[in-house]
C-alpha cells in the first residue's frame, strides 16, 4: 500500500534494480553481476524487512502450494512454437524439452509446468512467470498471454511454421543497410548456409528464422521491408526499448 518509485536496467551478465518510497525517505538499490539473480525482487524483500511497520494494507498470506497436472505430448506440442509480442515485435520461443515445455524470456530458458489445461508456470525461475494459452480461433493464429512478477502483461501471437530457407532465399537478405539519422551500417552475409548479423556487441551466431522475413538473435528483431516487385528494399530493427529502426539496402 505504500507509494512507490523505481526503475530497473540490465545488459550482458549485469542486473540493477533502483526502489525508492518517497513518503517514508527510504531507497534500496541492487547492483549484480549475475543474469539469474533478480533485484528487482531482492529490493522488494529487503524493503519489506525495514518498512514493516509502515504498511498500510494487510500482508498477503503466501501463495499455496499449486499442484502440476499432466498433459499429453500432443497438448504439449501443439503449444510449442515462436510467439511474438504483438505492441513491440520482441519474441518469445516455446519449445519441447524432453516431455516438458521450455520457454526463452528475459535472456534465459525456464521450463514451463501446467497448472492446468491452458495456464503454465515456471517454478525454477528467478522471478514469477506464468503463460497463459487461448484457445485457436478457426482461420486465425493461436494467442497467449505471458505474465512477469504478476503484473507486467505481454500479449503473443504464434507465427506459422516455416520450411528451412533455400541458398537462394538466404542470398536475397544479404547486403549492406544503411541508416542515415544514425548514421551506421549493418551488414548481412551469408556463411555456411546461414545468415549473420556483422557489426560489434552482435553475438557471432546464425540470425534465427521466426516468420516470413523476421529473424531474431540475441536481443534484436528483424524484419525485412519488400516492394510491390517483393523484392527487398530494407529492414526494420527493434531491440527491446528501442523499436521500428529503419534501415535502407545500398
Amino acid at each position: 500500500g505504500l507509494k512507490r518509485v523505481s526503475h530497473g536496467g540490465g545488459f550482458a551478465g549485469f542486473r540493477a534494480q533502483l526502489t525508492r518510497f518517497p513518503e517514508q525517505k527510504f531507497s534500496v538499490v541492487c547492483l549484480a553481476n549475475l543474469s539469474t539473480i533478480n533485484p528487482s525482487k531482492l529490493c522488494m524483500q529487503i524493503a519489506d524487512i525495514y518498512l514493516v511497520n509502515e504498511f498500510k494494507e494487510a500482508i498477503k498470506e503466501p501463495k499455496k502450494k499449486i499442484k502440476v497436472i499432466t498433459l499429453s505430448r500432443e497438448e504439449l506440442e501443439e503449444k510449442a512454437g515462436n510467439y511474438q509480442d504483438e505492441k513491440t515485435g520482441m519474441w518469445t520461443v516455446i519449445s519441447m524439452k524432453e516431455d516438458k515445455l521450455e520457454i526463452g524470456a528475459m535472456g534465459q530458458k525456464f521450463v514451463i509446468s501446467p497448472v492446468s489445461r491452458t495456464n503454465f508456470q515456471a517454478f525454477d525461475a528467478s522471478f514469477d512467470i506464468s503463460i497463459d494459452f487461448f484457445p485457436e480461433v478457426k482461420g486465425g493464429v493461436r494467442k497467449a498471454k505471458l505474465t512477469i512478477e504478476g503484473r507486467e502483461e505481454t500479449s503473443l501471437a504464434k507465427a506459422l511454421k516455416l520450411a528451412p530457407l533455400t541458398p537462394s532465399q538466404l542470398k536475397e537478405y544479404a547486403g549492406e543497410y544503411y541508416n542515415d539519422e544514425l548514421p551506421i551500417t549493418y551488414k548481412i552475409v551469408v556463411e555456411k548456409g546461414t545468415l549473420l548479423f556483422k557489426h560489434r556487441n552482435v553475438p557471432e551466431e546464425p540470425l534465427k528464422t521466426m516468420a516470413p522475413d523476421k529473424f531474431s538473435i540475441g536481443l534484436f528483431n528483424i524484419e525485412f521491408i519488400r516492394n510491390k516487385r517483393k523484392k527487398i528494399t530494407g529492414l526494420v530493427v527493434c531491440a527491446g526499448r528501442a523499436a521500428n529502426i529503419e534501415f535502407i539496402k545500398k
